[in-house]
Order: structure tokens, then C-alpha cells, then sequence
């Protein structure tokens, strides 16, 4: 099944059993029929919809940009990754983030 930004939002409101019209709602300035377009991939959110939905499901705005798979496991590489991000002291992990 494809994974992309429609399919993210349909899977994401459907495992949180709301119709399109109760996202809609919650996102505020959208209509169903908005809702309808994106999960069937006939127009794109923008910018702030990004920002609302990610609020609306608490996922991060790379989760929706495909960087991210709710629910799959990490690679080697990305266990590794958090592993020594976890062992930098604060300070070094706001620096990190200014170069990510």
C-alpha cells in the first residue's frame, strides 16, 4: 500500500476512529471536503494545515514530510543514532539540533 501524505492522514484518523468531518473540526479552518482531497491525494495541505494536523494527531511535521513511519521499528543505524544522542548532556544536544 502506498504511504504517502493521503494515506498518513486516512490511517492516522482512522486509528483515532474520527470521521473527516470531526478532523476537519478539530483542524478548524478546513472543510471535510479538504479532508476528502487530501487523503485522496487530489490536493495538499499547506504549511499551517501541516501544523494543525500535526497537533490534531501529536505527530511530528516529518511524519506527514515521509521521514518518519508511525509504528515501524528503527534500522541499526537509527538505534545507534538515538543511543548516543540520549548520552550527550543537554547542551550538546541543542547544538546537535542547530546542525540538523
Amino acid at each position: 500500500m502506498s504511504d504517502d501524505l493521503g494515506t498518513r492522514i486516512r490511517r492516522l484518523r482512522a486509528k483515532r476512529q474520527l470521521t473527516q468531518e470531526s478532523l476537519a473540526e478539530m483542524i478548524g479552518s478546513v472543510s471535510r471536503r479538504d479532508i476528502s482531497s487530501w487523503e485522496r491525494g487530489a490536493d495538499y495541505p499547506n504549511e499551517e494545515q501541516i501544523y494543525a494536523l500535526c497537533k490534531a494527531f501529536d505527530v511530528d511535521r516529518e511524519f506527514f514530510l515521509g521521514a518518519n513511519h508511525e509504528g515501524a521499528p528503527l534500522s541499526a543505524m537509527e538505534t545507534d543514532l538515538l543511543q548516543r544522542f540520549r548520552f550527550l548532556i543537554q547542551y550538546n544536544q541543542r547544538r546537535l539540533f542547530r546542525f540538523a
